[in-house]
């Protein structure tokens, strides 16, 4: 239930001033804080070894709501790492096995896993950069196993056919799939939402697109559907200093140069 109080599930969250749903942090409008702002606030460096109980942990740690939940919409990994342990909980098993039996392998997706234990074996793994002073610096942080906002990796391939997936459904049905990029809820003030259901959905040169951006240290990230066009761009880098969006747009005027405004 998107409605019902996080805690019906999670029940030893704090006791939060204001009820948080899940449908709040799915649309980051929970209030509830980034766990990369808590890490740097608390001086945690991003190197040393993290799992998801630690995640959890430090979102659990503190109490407070940095708004009244639907009256701001702020980016929140934090609330993204609650929900999959809201799944995990509802699920009764853990985040990778729950995608792998409902989303990996009804699509084919033969190389997707969440990285959530170091003795995971990843094949063909990159390695990721960033340009200092014009020269490439390894910069890969493989000692992160938390996940729900990152730490799902799959190769070109398979994002292709998670991408399919919007336009033929294997997952899910057309119902769903119209629901996740068409925008249908407001904040508080009347202010429409751009974020549905983990995908911000918006226009771009007067074209209908369904996109998110990502990245970690070394990485970098973008998956943009055109829906009324048929049409799928994704991007992976390994360079987080690469402007993947500037990139992604580029191919889009390109392939779409008759019908962008």
């Amino acid at each position: 239930d998107l409605d019902k109080d996080i805690s019906t599930y999670l029940p030893n969250l704090p006791k939060y001033e204001y009820k948080v749903t899940t449908r709040h942090l799915l649309q980051h409008t929970s209030g509830v804080a980034s766990t990369d702002w808590l890490r740097l606030l608390s001086d945690l460096p991003f190197d040393e070894v993290w799992y998801h109980s630690d995640e959890v942990r430090l979102t659990t740690q503190y109490s407070q709501l940095n708004f009244k939940p639907n009256t701001q919409h702020v980016y929140s990994n934090g609330g993204y790492s609650l929900l999959a342990s809201i799944v995990e909980q509802v699920s009764g098993m853990p985040f990778g096995e729950f995608l792998k039996q409902r989303i990996f392998n009804p699509l084919g997706m033969e190389t997707a896993l969440v990285y959530s234990h170091p003795n995971l074996e990843l094949a063909n793994d990159a390695i990721g950069y960033r340009v200092a002073n014009g020269n490439p610096v390894k910069v890969s942080s493989t000692t992160d196993y938390s996940y729900g906002s990152g730490n799902l990796w799959a190769s070109l391939s398979d994002m292709i056919k998670w991408g399919q997936n919007f336009f033929s459904p294997k997952v899910g049905n057309a119902e769903m799939l119209n629901r996740i990029t068409n925008k249908y809820n407001t904040l508080e003030n009347g202010d429409s939402l751009f974020y549905t259901y983990g995908l911000y959905v918006r226009k771009y040169k007067g074209l209908k697109i369904v996109d998110h951006q990502g990245g970690i240290p070394g990485f970098r990230n973008y998956f943009i559907l055109f829906p009324d066009d048929n049409l799928i761009i994704i991007a992976s880098f390994n360079n987080e200093s690469v402007n993947a969006r500037g990139i992604v747009y580029g191919i889009a005027d390109l392939l779409l140069a008759d019908k962008i405004v």
